[in-house]
Order: C-alpha cells, then sequence, then structure tokens
C-alpha cells in the first residue's frame, strides 16, 4: 500500500486541503506534503493522528478492497508498538514483498 497516496486520497474524498488537514492534525501543512508525496513516512503516532482527523480507525486507513481482515489484525497489533518497532516491522514487510 502507498501509504502517501491513501493519505492524499482520503483528504480529497473528505474535501479538505492540505491545510486543513494540517490544521485538524496540528502536523505541519509541509510535513503532510511530504507524507502526501511519499518524501518520508509518517510515524503510526501521526498516522494515528490523522486517521482521527479524517475520523477513520488505523484498520479503515489499511483497509482496501484488496487486503481484507488479515491486515486488520497486524494494524490493532502494531497500533501497540513503540515507533521504532513499528519502523523495523515495515522493514520485515518490504523485505518479504521482494
Amino acid at each position: 500500500m502507498n501509504i502517501g497516496n491513501r493519505i492524499k486520497q482520503l483528504r480529497k474524498t473528505k474535501n479538505m486541503t492540505g491545510n486543513h488537514l494540517a490544521d485538524l492534525t496540528g502536523i505541519s501543512q509541509s510535513i503532510i506534503s511530504r507524507y502526501e508525496r511519499n518524501v518520508i513516512e509518517p510515524p503510526i503516532s501521526s498516522l494515528k493522528i490523522i486517521c482521527d482527523a479524517f475520523g477513520i480507525s488505523l484498520s479503515q486507513f489499511f483497509m482496501t478492497e484488496s487486503n481484507p481482515i488479515m491486515l486488520q489484525e497486524l494494524v490493532d497489533c502494531a497500533i501497540q508498538l513503540p515507533d521504532e518497532k513499528v519502523e523495523a516491522l515495515i522493514q520485515v514487510a518490504k523485505y518479504m514483498k521482494n
């Protein structure tokens, strides 16, 4: 999943500007833009704040028609991890993908 594209997709679906999302989250508009352009990946804590602004859960953020229930279980586990462990989990997933 492309996290930046998903943030942008949800923001546009909610008819929000980057500035509006920044105001709702307390995350600067330039950082939101960097997330959306995949320059940087948001830490799970920031992603949770963004999801709250969209009125969705982290599980819903990662849910698409192509990746159902198993992903929800993974997200539910990842939420409880510190950011550095989430980063390690992401690296493992990227390694397994290749």
